[in-house]
């Protein structure tokens, strides 16, 4: 595991905040949990050693390699396609959403280019 600095906590933090928004919209979704696939999961497990030096274990729960019986076993900032992930449809349906959504998305990309800076 990699030493944390402040950068890496508000990435944590703003990665836990997006999941909160954006998991009861997959909940709500006509198929739930549709757009899950092995290969996010991989890319999943490849972005969290590359980037976070952490070591994510497949399960063997199901289909996809990351997934448990509760969900996804992978913290938020270390799956960020898939917490990001949120169907399209949801921006046009739910405003307050999509501007809460855009807004954090912004912050997040801002202090993701930091770090990648700094690397």
């Amino acid at each position: 595991m990699c030493v944390m600095d402040d950068l890496d906590k508000r990435l944590i933090s703003l990665y836990k905040k997006m999941y909160k928004l954006t998991r009861p919209k997959c909940g709500k979704c006509n198929c739930p949990l549709s757009c899950c696939s092995p290969e996010y999961c991989d890319e999943a497990i490849r972005w969290a050693k590359e980037k976070w030096k952490v070591e994510l274990e497949p399960t063997e729960y199901n289909r996809f390699p990351l997934m448990g019986p509760m969900g996804c076993i992978a913290d938020p900032h270390l799956r960020p396609m898939c917490t990001l992930h949120v169907c399209e449809n949801w921006h046009w349906r739910d405003p307050v959403f999509s501007e809460a959504y855009f807004e954090l998305r912004e912050e997040l990309n801002a202090a993701e280019y930091e770090k990648e800076i700094r690397e």
